[in-house]
């Protein structure tokens, strides 16, 4: 999966370490899910060390197949 090839390109620039755990509800886990949004293709929060969702990654179901308006254009 993509994420797993970026978190280990971050590892080799960084000089850090991720692994893969199975319990989301650990502090300093980054959990990366798709849901459905409204107005954007994702959003995360900012690490916490007392709330479970600090550190999480939500990234839009329409991600994988991102549109454009006329009014903003998305990467692909």
């Amino acid at each position: 999966m993509a994420y797993r090839d970026i978190f280990s390109d971050l590892e080799t620039l960084f000089d850090v370490s991720f692994d893969e755990v199975i319990d989301t509800s650990a502090v300093n886990v980054v959990s990366i899910s798709q849901n459905t949004q409204a107005d954007t293709l994702g959003y995360a929060f900012f690490p916490n060390e007392t709330d479970p969702i600090g550190s999480d990654v939500f990234l839009s179901i329409d991600f994988d197949t991102p549109t454009s308006s006329s009014s903003e254009t998305h990467a692909k």
